[in-house]
């Protein structure tokens, strides 16, 4: 949890803070957990390929490449570990 490798950032780039181009929603599962990066919303990730935002439950998934003969779908939670 304490570089942007491998996971997925939430960030509010409306609302830019005293020191970066935005700000991090004050509800992020890391914002303060010590050594953490506060953008982190899921971690773990592999290789995601794409993602998408279900337009009526406004559920997050995202695809990553998978092993061998399967892929991979994940609902994405927050602070969850894929």
């Amino acid at each position: 949890l304490n570089d942007l490798l491998s996971v997925v950032i939430r960030i509010d780039v409306d609302q830019p803070s005293a020191d970066k181009p935005y700000s991090i929603p004050p509800d992020n599962p890391f914002l303060n957990v010590p050594g953490a990066q506060p953008e982190i919303w899921a971690f773990g990730f592999r290789n995601p390929w794409r993602n998408t935002f279900d337009r009526e439950t406004g559920q997050f998934w995202v695809t990553q490449n998978g092993q061998d003969l399967w892929e991979q779908v994940y609902l994405v939670r927050k602070g969850e570990n894929y």
